[in-house]
């Protein structure tokens, strides 16, 4: 993750002065400080009550100073070396706006609940639009400020729309629900941000910056090194195991991906299959439980469901995710005849295990904390921390040599919690305008009628047009972004046309995740592609054909909610075994390659076998394993026979 927010920093950052780095460094600590204190209850124990609605001012200040200190608005060349008067500006109205709301919060809240919006409510409702727009802009680009934009203005103006009309809405009455309502900035999307998202934002810094990645790429080098395709490997498990503590796909190409991609190539993958490994790999983060991306805490809020019950329901559809890239990788590894690294040049799995003890133990909290106990995610994530800590301590005192986090390391850890959540908290905010705006106008019910009946009532139409949307938005918007606006203006759309919540907005997730790895515009796939010096569009398209399961994958639990652990015992184990059986398969088929290489009539069969035991029921499961079975046994026969 710190990798990631370098590189993006060298390209589009700014270049602070000691004293500005200095400013940054402690405003980025302030921030993690009282997020942590915030969370486990500390202000209450000095009986100093923060109510919600201050507590996220605080949150989104803070968030905005860091973010005006950091990013350029990219207007001219000079602003890299230096802050412009503009941008000190925006830091004075952000923080100034926000304090007032943080200290007065309960007066204003009284008189904009009757109506009475005086001229200093109007001022810091339509300042922070402004300032959250701006920042979104440097953060995000344009196209999720355009859409919040253009809703405001529907908002304002809809009432003269031929079509879509709205009633005449004052601007008082617009800027409670953008600004100071319970659904605009400060609102529950917020809210994710600033108590759930930045616990584990905390967590993932200070594991990170405690040496994490290496210990991940360490652990698999020890586990699959020495097996054919085993640097491939290595970047699959180093990246399902980054995705324990951290959502983001370019920050995991970024870590793991500067070790793994150049060792691929040395041992004879191509630039671009080095690449897309990764990036899929990475991508698979974001649906990797225990802690996932941004927008599963996201989902959570909006199912109303506990975060647990988000990260169970995953388990099955990332596990697929995983194997198929693993199978994939594998039978690349034959076709080249490629081999493992020398077991001399790897480091004993005991070794590793032993030497990083402090990593194991604050993952093996998390885990019991949320799965288990059902703790609350926030603070199962600063118990983890805490537990990391404890032990490097104890680690130090044992060993009687200096441990992996010292002193320094904890405040470095401090201001990168701060520093990362920039992204966050800029889009959950803006997300708050659009969720208002949306709120206010209907708009969002009636987009959902509207899908339904351009979808002739069929479902499966509607989940295509679904899917072409997010994969569209997700060229322009981060996954949270896509998933946010979708999961609003689609997810209706999908629980009227007869599918459960939870699948709906599971759906929805997905694609918005596969938009990391799908051409032209694939995020992931560029990092991956500048550090393997490929081509990215050719990775693109390589991580396309890796990730298959990120887009199979919906389509299924659609139809079988069961492979979200929804249903009896007996229909979530059928589910599973029938789509291990099928995504293994797919592999095969999709690689072109078992025992030897496919002709194009046992591959054809392989894939369609595959495809129908993933398909839901127990008529296609049937009839895909035959198929299968049938190719298998066909391919067996012929591994003897030239094919040339």
């Amino acid at each position: 993750m710190d990798t990631a927010r370098k590189e993006k920093e060298r390209a589009t950052g700014r270049e602070l002065s000691s004293a500005a780095a200095g400013i940054l460094k402690v405003i980025s600590i302030i921030f993690s400080l009282y997020s942590i204190m915030y969370l486990i209850g500390f202000f209450d124990l000095l009986g100093i009550h923060i109510a919600t609605v201050p507590h996220r001012a605080a949150h989104l200040g803070l968030v905005l100073a860091i973010t005006f200190l950091v990013t350029p608005a990219g207007f001219t060349g000079r602003e890299r070396n230096r802050i412009p008067w503009y941008d000190i500006v925006l830091i004075i109205l952000a923080l100034v706006a926000n304090g007032y709301l943080f200290l007065f919060n309960e007066v204003t809240e009284q008189r904009v609940a009757m109506g009475s919006m005086e001229f200093i409510d109007r001022f810091l409702t339509w300042t922070m639009v402004i300032i959250v727009l701006e920042a979104t802009r440097r953060r995000m680009g344009l196209v999720i400020p355009l859409i919040a934009t253009v809703l405001l203005l529907y908002a304002f103006f809809g009432s003269y729309s031929p079509i879509l009309q709205t009633p005449q809405y004052s601007p008082d009455q617009i800027a409670r629900y953008v600004g100071m309502w319970a659904d605009g900035i400060y609102g529950s999307i917020l809210g994710v941000s600033a108590s759930l998202v930045v616990a584990f934002m905390v967590f993932a810094a200070f594991l990170e910056t405690s040496g994490a990645a290496n210990f991940f790429v360490g652990a698999a080098r020890a586990i699959m090194g020495h097996v054919r395709g085993g640097p491939a490997k290595i970047a699959v498990i180093a990246s399902a195991l980054m995705g324990t503590i951290s959502g983001s796909a370019m920050g995991n190409v970024a870590t793991t991906g500067s070790f793994t991609i150049p060792l691929m190539k040395r041992t004879g993958y191509m630039p671009h299959f080095a690449g897309a490994v990764e990036a899929v790999a990475s991508n698979g983060g974001q649906i990797m439980p225990p802690v996932m991306g941004i927008a599963a805490f996201v989902m959570a809020e909006f199912l109303g469901v506990p975060f647990r019950i988000i990260a169970s329901a995953a388990i099955i559809p990332a596990v697929l995710y995983f194997l198929v890239l693993f199978v994939m990788v594998d039978i690349e590894a034959v076709k080249m005849g490629l081999r493992g690294l020398p077991r001399e040049d790897l480091p004993k799995l005991q070794h590793v295990l032993g030497e990083g003890i402090q990593f194991v133990v604050p993952l093996i909290v998390l885990i019991f904390l949320l799965l288990v106990l059902g703790y609350p995610p926030q603070l199962s994530a600063l118990w983890s921390a805490a537990s990391l800590v404890v032990v490097s301590a104890f680690v130090t005192f044992v060993r009687g040599k200096k441990g992996h986090l010292k002193l320094q390391s904890i405040f470095q850890a401090l201001e990168q919690g701060g520093r990362s959540m920039v992204d966050v908290a800029v889009v959950c905010a803006v997300a708050g305008i659009i969720l208002g705006t949306l709120n206010l106008t209907g708009l969002g019910l009636r987009l959902s009628s509207v899908l339904v009946a351009a979808s002739g009532g069929h479902l499966f139409v509607l989940l295509v047009l679904t899917a072409l949307t997010c994969i569209l938005l997700g060229m322009g918007l981060p996954t949270s972004g896509a998933y946010i606006l979708l999961a609003t203006l689609v997810a209706p759309a999908l629980v009227k046309m007869g599918m459960i919540p939870l699948a709906a907005h599971f759906f929805i997730f997905y694609f918005a995740v596969a938009a990391s790895i799908t051409p032209p515009v694939a995020p992931a796939a560029y990092v991956a592609g500048a550090i393997a010096q490929a081509n990215p569009m050719q990775v693109g398209w390589q991580a396309t054909r890796l990730g298959i399961v990120t887009f199979l994958a919906p389509l299924v639990f659609a139809y079988n909610p069961a492979f979200l652990l929804v249903g009896t015992p007996v229909e979530i184990a059928t589910a599973a075994v029938s789509a291990l059986i099928g995504s293994t398969g797919l592999a095969i088929g999709l690689q072109g390659f078992l025992f030897h290489q496919c002709k194009w009539l046992p591959r054809i069969l392989i894939l369609i076998g595959s495809i129908l035991a993933v398909v839901p029921g127990w008529k296609t499961d049937v009839i895909g394993i035959v198929v299968l079975v049938g190719a298998v046994l066909w391919q067996w026969k012929t591994k003897n026979v030239s094919i040339k």
